[in-house]
């Protein structure tokens, strides 16, 4: 079996020290293998160990400059500490290759621009993203999201619609397909039953994000005021 794929079925049991060492191992073995690092690198950010991470991804980069797996690994790394704009520097640096991470590329940038405070200058990579897989519903969802954040609701509704049309069973977009409505003002009876089909798909979730019902409810009454 090949040891990365021992490490995930490690790391899928929970056996989380035991999938860690497991790639140091194949590291100490074959050192030019990339994907060892890259995995390695991201289970130590899963489990909070940023730097440890940094270290790995540093080893890498000397045996493999710019290589993109390694690259999106430092800008996930960057992230995940709050340095977004040396995240954007990173995915950028992949974006701009031929790899298979590039739309997730764009995301994560448009990611970072989001936490910037940015979500316009996001949507423009987020856009980008959307033509190279407009059937992505990690995307789409994203998408939705930011036009929520610059109060667009109109076309976060359909953002939204197109996530329950790629996923039906997406929880998080049928409740946002609810908000949304809600803000829109349409039929009531539509907007409840994108609720109750949230509710019915994931309970949790719907319950923990009530409190966007209130915040929406305020919008709505302080632009009637």
């Amino acid at each position: 079996m090949d040891e990365n794929l021992k490490a995930f079925e490690l790391w899928d049991k929970g056996e989380y020290s035991e999938a860690i060492q497991v790639l140091f191992n194949q590291i100490e073995e074959n050192p030019e293998n990339m994907a060892s690092y890259y995995n390695l690198a991201n289970m130590l950010l899963v489990a909070k160990k940023e730097e440890d991470a940094k270290a790995v991804l540093l080893v890498a980069n000397e045996k493999s400059p710019n290589h993109p797996e390694i690259l999106y690994a430092f800008g996930t790394y960057y992230y995940q500490i709050e340095d977004y704009p040396q995240g954007i520097h990173a995915f950028l640096a992949v974006f701009q290759q031929d790899t298979y991470l590039k739309k997730d590329s764009l995301v994560m940038i448009a990611q970072c621009y989001i936490a910037l405070g940015n979500p316009q200058k996001a949507l423009v990579y987020l856009l980008t993203a959307e033509e190279i897989d407009g059937t992505d519903s990690d995307v789409l969802i994203v998408m939705g999201n930011t036009f929520m954040q610059i109060e667009d609701f109109k076309q976060a509704q359909e953002y939204f619609k197109k996530v329950t049309e790629v996923t039906p069973k997406n929880a998080e977009a049928w409740f946002k397909r609810g908000l949304t409505l809600l803000v829109l003002n349409e039929e009531k009876k539509l907007v409840e039953s994108y609720f109750n089909q949230s509710m019915e798909l994931d309970p949790v979730f719907y319950q923990k994000n009530r409190q966007q019902l209130a915040e929406i409810q305020a919008f709505i009454q302080k632009n009637e005021g």
